[in-house]
């Protein structure tokens, strides 16, 4: 909790993904492979931000030394793309085979805590040189239509080659949280059939905002009451700032004179 207080000045780092990720799972991958220069406190895309940005994410670690190791790494390159589901089945059944076997513990501990690890692969390389060094996926096998027998096996491995770039993010959260969808007041649909719904099922109107509509008044009514209340009901009408300053020199002058 101490970590939440504290400025995010210097743990912030903003990531920018080319191309930008296609589904959870990629994201996923990335959240696990920053996870380790250290322990992440925030990890969020901009996909669905009031000003989206698609390929870009805010994360904020928990130490600085962290936020500066991976930054310090940039750029870092990551092919990532989804295996023959034969062989990484094959590869799985032969780890398992080995009773008590780390890889076991760690491939079951994996799938369970990521439905995606059985069926992504990736490596990694921090090197902005070591382009052509990259494991290549195999070439494609183009179908062939002579008339021969077709083959049924499953295509090659399909994968892309990502380039994550690190800098130190500029953004203002309490910004970010004053343009979110639901901060502040926000309109309530009285006709939908939601709000029908919860009306029936809520159990005390204190319990929520649904019977909490403010009454429709005329114009003419809430002047009157205006003039009649002004900062709370029977406190008397609403002086304008002409008669404060007024009040406030008349006494003024009082005490000067005495």
């Amino acid at each position: 909790m101490a970590s939440l207080v504290r400025s995010t000045a210097n743990r912030a780092v903003h990531l920018k993904i080319t191309p930008r990720l296609s589904n959870i799972g990629e994201s996923r991958e990335i959240m696990r492979l920053f996870s380790e220069f250290g322990e992440i406190e925030h990890f969020r895309s901009l996909k669905y931000d009031a000003n989206p940005a698609p390929n870009t994410i805010i994360v904020i670690f928990r130490d600085v030394e962290a936020a500066e190791n991976c930054m310090r790494k940039s750029p870092v390159r990551l092919r990532m793309g989804r295996g023959p589901a034969r062989q990484l089945e094959q590869e799985r059944q032969e780890e398992f085979e080995q009773p008590g076997s780390m890889s076991a513990q760690h491939a079951d501990s994996g799938s369970r805590a990521n439905p995606f690890a059985a069926q992504q692969t990736r490596s990694l390389s921090t090197s902005s040189v070591n382009h052509e060094r990259l494991p290549q996926p195999p070439p494609r096998q183009h179908p062939d239509f002579s008339g021969a027998t077709p083959n049924f096996d499953l295509p090659p491995a399909d994968s892309r080659i990502f380039q994550i770039d690190s800098n130190p993010a500029r953004v203002q959260f309490r910004d970010q949280l004053d343009k979110s969808h639901f901060h502040g007041t926000f309109a309530i649909d009285t006709k939908s059939a939601a709000h029908q719904d919860l009306v029936h099922r809520c159990p005390s109107p204190g319990y929520s905002d649904l019977n909490w509509r403010a009454e429709d008044k005329p114009w003419l009514v809430r002047s009157k009451e205006q003039k009649m209340d002004g900062a709370y009901l029977g406190s008397g009408k609403r002086k304008s700032l002409m008669q404060i300053y007024d009040e406030v020199q008349g006494k003024a002058r009082g005490f000067g004179d005495s």
